[in-house]
This record gives C-alpha cells, structure tokens and sequence, in this order.
C-alpha cells in the first residue's frame, strides 16, 4: 500500500512537473532533468530499493537548487515541487521503516522457527533416550525374573536334594543302626 501512495505522489510530482514545462515558470531543460530524476526515485522505491530512492530523492532536490539558482524554475513552482518532494520523502521514509520492521519480523519468526525446533528435536531425543533407558530396565528385568525361573528350578533342585539329603538321612539312621550295632559290639567287649 505504502509503495501504491508513494508511486502517486512521485507521479503527481511528474505530472506536475511535465505541465510546467511549457511554462516560463520552469524551463524545459529543467523539466526533463527533474522527470528523470523523479523516474528514478519511483522505480528504485517500486523495487523496493529504499535507500536508493532516498538518494535519487536528495539528487533531484540539488537539481531543483540548481534550477532555482540558474532561474531555470520560478520560485512559485519551486516550493510547489519542493512541497511534493517532501510527500515523497515522507513517504520512503516510512515505507522504509515498514520494510525494515518487516524484515525483522521476519527474522525474529525464523529464529523462532530454528528454536522450536531445537526444542522439539531435544525433546524428541530425550523421550528416545527415556525409552531406551525404560527398554534396557525392562530386558533387566525380564533377565531376573528369567534366573529367578532358574532359581525356582534350583529351589525344586535342592528339594530333590533335600530329598536326597533325606534319603541320606535314612542311610545316616541306617548307618546309626550299624552304630548302634558296634555299640552292641562294644558291650560284648565289655563283657
């Protein structure tokens, strides 16, 4: 919109000065350096090329001191395209600054965009890193209740140890027996 309102004034400032240029306020010399000049201006600021209109602006107001001085322009029609060139700077100097804002905005959404997604891109990592961690606890897991198994198996194992120590004890109560056998053997040597 800004460029729309700024093509207008440099256009009424051309038109303005085309109109005058059959006028003895504004000689046609005169005339045609200025339309270039203001051409300038209107195609670098529709390029979006604000620093460079600015400087075709402030060459076209040392052409138009020039003209005075040389009393190529009246000083009637000076100050009425002085006054135009003052809209025009007016409005690249905001326009300028709209851009600049623009520009930032722009950047700071980027650098907004890089930050989510660090953000997610760690965020992501850390529920991986959570998921292996809880992965390996449950394989631990998993690996205990496994030698627990074994254990259990051991446990039946030492049953049947104790089964056998059992049977062991039996033979132990036998060999008692055959103790008690040599005890009767050591009462006959007694006697």
């Amino acid at each position: 919109m800004t460029r729309r309102i700024l093509a207008g004034v440099a256009l009424a400032v051309s038109l303005s000065l085309a109109g005058c240029a059959s006028s003895p306020e504004l000689t046609v010399s005169a005339a045609d350096r200025l339309q270039q000049q203001v051409l300038a201006v209107t195609t670098a600021a529709a390029e979006g090329r604000y620093a460079d209109a600015r400087a075709a602006l402030e060459v076209t107001v040392q052409d138009l001191e020039a003209a005075v001085d040389a009393e190529e322009v009246s000083p009637t029609r000076y100050r009425e395209i002085l006054a135009a060139v003052r809209l025009v700077r007016a409005d690249l100097e905001a326009a300028a600054a709209a851009a600049a804002a623009a520009e930032q905005a722009q950047r700071e959404a980027e650098l907004q965009q890089q930050l989510e997604a660090q953000q997610q891109a760690a965020a992501e990592a850390a529920a991986a890193q959570q998921a292996a961690e809880e992965a390996a606890a449950q394989e631990a897991a998993n690996g205990n209740e496994g030698g627990g198994n074994g254990d259990d198996g051991g446990g039946n194992g030492d049953e049947g140890g104790g089964n056998g120590d059992e049977g062991g004890g039996n033979r132990n109560e036998g060999g008692g027996n055959g103790n008690e056998g040599n005890q009767g053997n050591g009462n006959g040597k007694d006697d």
